[in-house]
């Protein structure tokens, strides 16, 4: 597994990763996970470093630090300074694809590896293409860059460039999917992300009231969660947005929004705090900060309903968790959100970019928790039925084995 993103970072590829690589390890598959990542400790010399999480291999590649940045000025907003900055941050490995390939091949001559599995887009592309002279490569294509590189003719090229050594691609969304000439060759697959049922079960009513006394809040409050990395594909700034009309209409609710200290869009952070520090707002917003994966599912237990406000997105992983414990969804109707919110069963669709809308949906689905029950058992029932991390890590099995025994390299036929 090659991956510029990996716990202790919280996020859904980062938990997509560890899941996935436990999951083929429990099946008794040898798997190691290669992280490059900026360095942790400033004053250390290390270059990288070996370790062992929960029985995975782990090597950390550091790459230093990201020293490109852009300012927000005249000609770009906050927003387009966070985006901008954020890719900035995804393109740093590229700069030494030729060490980290080098790095793998090492681990290839010790390990003997049948399969490599990248799980960023921009990041270790260059890296792949060079591995993959010596070894199949599967992509997980988990990210939005991508979808806007396949929006126009001329750009399209370029993908076909990016991706054009690739054993085979997997789609946690049918979005994700959609690469032309890697259909021609048969070598796309739809996998939705999974979840750990067995550890994101549903609490009692009595659970659940013992545990938001425990976190001082009343059995009575309405608690809405946005558990979502702080970065504009997500959407927070819509939910932010939303929050003062909400108030309005429905004064006994609460708001936990986590994930604020994603390194890269200090600008949309600051865009995104000005609506929650609203005085009309501010006393009734928790912010989290970045809660550890091991810790998360108390929020989500205590939670009425979680949100998820994204404008791309593949299968997520927090709505997916949170469907697990039995809790109503709110989601934008994008990616792969469709595919696990079924509109009125187990949570409700919105369109995308829209305070309005979310404010009316969730008052209206706070006035009956009758019915915010009833959706999160179904919701739960469909996380077990489809999405658990067994189903996922069989049928990505099934591709690497496919990828094997039928010689799949890249551009050959």
């Amino acid at each position: 597994m090659l991956t510029s993103f990996f716990l202790p970072t919280i996020g859904g590829v980062e938990a997509h990763v560890y899941h996935l690589a436990k999951s083929l390890q429990e099946q008794g598959h040898e798997v190691v996970v290669v992280h490059t990542c900026f360095d942790i400790e400033n004053n250390s010399a290390e270059t990288f470093r070996c370790e062992s999480l929960d029985g995975i291999e782990v090597h950390r590649l550091y790459i230093g630090k990201s020293r490109w940045r852009l300012s927000e000025g005249y000609v770009l907003s906050s927003r387009a300074v966070s985006y901008a900055n954020g890719f900035l941050r995804k393109i740093r490995p590229i700069f030494q694809s030729k060490r980290i390939s080098e790095y793998i091949m090492r681990l290839h001559k010790k390990n003997q590896f049948d399969i490599v599995h990248q799980h960023d887009f921009i990041s270790n592309m260059f890296t792949t293409k060079k591995l993959s002279r010596y070894l199949p490569v599967v992509l997980t294509n988990h990210t939005g860059e991508f979808l806007l590189l396949n929006r126009s003719p001329i750009t399209r090229l370029m993908l076909r460039y990016l991706l054009d050594h690739l054993s085979f691609l997997v789609g946690p969304s049918e979005e994700l999917c959609n690469v032309d000439f890697l259909k021609k060759r048969k070598r796309v697959a739809y996998i939705a992300n999974g979840v750990d049922v067995n550890e994101f079960i549903p609490k009692t009513r009595d659970e659940i009231a013992s545990m938001r006394k425990e976190m001082g809040y009343d059995s009575d409050v309405s608690i809405v969660l946005c558990a979502r990395r702080w970065a504009p594909t997500k959407g927070v700034i819509y939910f932010a947005k939303a929050l003062k009309t909400i108030l309005a209409k429905r004064s006994n609710v609460r708001f936990l929004i986590s994930g604020n200290d994603y390194y890269g869009y200090p600008e949309y952070r600051k865009e995104v705090l000005s609506f929650i520090e609203d005085q009309d707002v501010r006393a009734f917003v928790t912010l989290l900060g970045d809660i550890p994966h091991a810790e998360i599912q108390r929020y989500y237990q205590i939670a009425d309903i979680v949100v998820l406000p994204s404008l791309m997105e593949a299968t997520s992983l927090s709505g997916l968790e949170a469907m697990s414990c039995g809790k109503a969804l709110l989601g934008t109707n994008v990616g792969g959100i469709p595919e696990i919110i079924e509109d009125g069963r187990n949570g409700c669709l919105i369109r995308p970019e829209n305070s309005e809308e979310i404010a009316d949906a969730i008052v209206d689905m706070l006035r009956d928790r009758e019915r915010l029950n009833e959706m999160g058992q179904y919701g739960r029932d469909l996380a077990v039925e489809r999405f658990s991390w067994n189903q996922v890590a069989n049928k990505t099995l099934a591709i690497y084995e496919k990828v094997c025994e039928q010689n799949l390299f890249g551009n050959r036929v």
